[in-house]
C-alpha cells in the first residue's frame, strides 16, 4: 500500500484522502503537530532562515541553538547539552569524544543500528550479549575482555519494539570492579520515562558518572535532531574530541 500523508501526523491522520486513527510513529506526546509548536517553528524560520549554512564552529552562532540547549538543560536537569543534526549520530559523538585506544564494546544483541554502526566505525573489538540479560553481559566480559582493555557497554534505554526498559542498574553492578563505561541510546525513553519525563536514567534513579546518554528530539519531544547531555566537564571534552560535532552541519 502506498501511504501518502496529506497533513500532520496525529491521533487522526489523513492518508490517501481518508481519515484514519493513527497508531504509528514515535510522536508519543503528539507535540510534532501542536499548533503552538508549529507556529514557533514558522516564526523561527522566517526570522533566522532554514540554516546557518555553516558548522557550529564557523562564522557566527545562531541564538536558536544556545537557547534550545539551555532549555534542554532545564528539562533534563543537567549542566550542559550538545545538539546535532540527527539522533542517529548520538552514539558516534559519544564514542568518538570519550573513546580510548583500549576500548572493547559489549553491545545488547537487539541494540539500535546506530549503536552497532558507531561501534563498528571505531574499529575496536565488539562482543554482543543476549538481550537485556545482565548475566549474559557478565559471562561475555569474563570470556572476552582482555587484560588492559576497558569495557564499554552499549544499550538502548527503552526498546521500542518490545517496550522493555534496559536493566541499567544491573549492568552497572556487573561493571562495578572493572574499568568501564555505559553508553545509553535513550531515543525512546526521553520525554516518556521517569517522574519528570527525563528518560531511562531518571526512571532508574541513576547518577553514575560512568554513564553517558544520547537522545533525540524526533520522538516524544516533537522536533528534529539529536542531543547528548550531562556534566559540563564531560561534554566540554566531547566538544574538543568529537569529529561529528566539529565537522557536521547543525540542526535546521
Amino acid at each position: 500500500m502506498n501511504t501518502s500523508l496529506q497533513g500532520p501526523v496525529g491521533a487522526l491522520t489523513q492518508i490517501n484522502g481518508r481519515t484514519y486513527d493513527y497508531f504509528g510513529g514515535c510522536g508519543y506526546l503528539g507535540l510534532q503537530s501542536q499548533p503552538q509548536v508549529l507556529q514557533a517553528a514558522a516564526d523561527a524560520v522566517l526570522r533566522y532562515g532554514l540554516s546557518t549554512a555553516n558548522s557550529r564552529g564557523g562564522l557566527g552562532e545562531s541564538p536558536l541553538y544556545t537557547d534550545m540547549e539551555e532549555a534542554a538543560c532545564t528539562f533534563f536537569a543537567c549542566e550542559k547539552v550538545l545538539t546535532f543534526a540527527s539522533g542517529y549520530l548520538g552514539a558516534a559523538v559519544l564514542i568518538q569524544g570519550e573513546g580510548q585506544a583500549n576500548d572493547h564494546f559489549f553491545i545488547d544483541a537487539d541494540a539500535h543500528f546506530s549503536l552497532w554502526d558507531a561501534a563498528a566505525a571505531s574499529n575496536h573489538a565488539i562482543t554482543p550479549f543476549a538481550h537485556c540479560r545482565p548475566e549474559a553481559l557478565q559471562a561475555a566480559l569474563q570470556h572476552e575482555l582482555a587484560a588492559g582493555e576497558r569495557a564499554v557497554v552499549l544499550s538502548d534505554g527503552l526498546f521500542p519494539i518490545s517496550g522493555e526498559v534496559a536493566p541499567l542498574p544491573d549492568y552497572l553492578e556487573v561493571l562495578r570492579n572493572l574499568p568501564a563505561r555505559l553508553i545509553v541510546d535513550d531515543a525512546h525513553g526521553a520525554g516518556v520515562l521517569g517522574e519528570h519525563g527525563r528518560g531511562t536514567l531518571e526512571f532508574w534513579g541513576i547518577t553514575d558518572e560512568r554513564v553517558s546518554v544520547s537522545a533525540t528530539f524526533n520522538k516524544a519531544l516533537g522536533g528534529f535532531g539529536g542531543l547528548v547531555y550531562g556534566r559540563r566537564q564531560a561534554l566540554e571534552h566531547l566538544e574538543r574530541n568529537s569529529r561529528v560535532l566539529a565537522g557536521s552541519s547543525p540542526l535546521p
